[in-house]
């Protein structure tokens, strides 16, 4: 068991170097079994598809462990830890991929092919509505310490949730920003109260 885990594990981690040199299109199933030395028929075994694998590539990104970061957040007592926690949530995805240039293209990638694979529309779409939740969470424990207003978190997550993703994109775009400036700020502005 252990080797069949460990090929299929080398065809995602050959596609993705592929994707990130040559983009989705030109990372064909001949070109990962060339690479790592396998047989197109071995490569089938694991995958039906080219568009299998691109998904499963999809997946770990879109699972990267953040339970740390939601602990932290949980752990807080006052505004300060809170909202130091609640940065670093931020900052990690940042961090994440700000100067990785193969993980950039692999995450452009990404996003093209959403339009072009249903399939990776769809879990993009679940993964979307998860950190939906995920934030609505995450402010809730701003609401147990008396720092907002119940009937505020859901559009301060959504708020928060569209900062993120024009940040990432920003990011992918290589626009001439600060993102981890923009995301202080962002997380200063949760705290404003709201005039009526």
């Amino acid at each position: 068991m252990k080797d069949k885990n460990h090929t299929k594990q080398k065809i995602t981690d050959a596609m993705y170097k592929l994707i990130g040199t040559e983009g989705y299109e030109k990372a064909s199933i001949g070109k990962i079994c060339d690479s790592i030395g396998i047989t197109k028929a071995a490569a089938y075994y694991y995958f039906k598809s080219k568009e299998d694998i691109f998904l499963e590539i999809v997946k770990s990104l879109y699972e990267e462990d953040i339970s740390k970061y939601i602990e932290n957040i949980n752990n807080s007592n006052n505004k300060e830890e809170y909202k130091i926690a609640l940065l670093q949530f931020g900052l990690s995805f940042f961090d994440m991929y700000q100067n990785d240039s193969e993980l950039q293209k692999v995450c452009y990638e990404i996003d093209i092919q959403a339009y072009r694979i249903a399939r990776v529309k769809e879990y993009i779409d679940a993964a979307n509505h998860k950190m939906n939740k995920i934030l609505n969470k995450i402010l809730e424990k701003g609401v147990s310490l008396k720092l907002f207003e119940a009937d505020t978190i859901n559009i301060k997550a959504q708020y928060l949730q569209i900062v993120m993703e024009g940040l990432d994109k920003a990011i992918l775009f290589k626009f001439p920003i600060c993102a981890k400036d923009v995301w202080k700020y962002s997380i200063d502005q949760l705290f404003l109260k709201e005039k009526i």
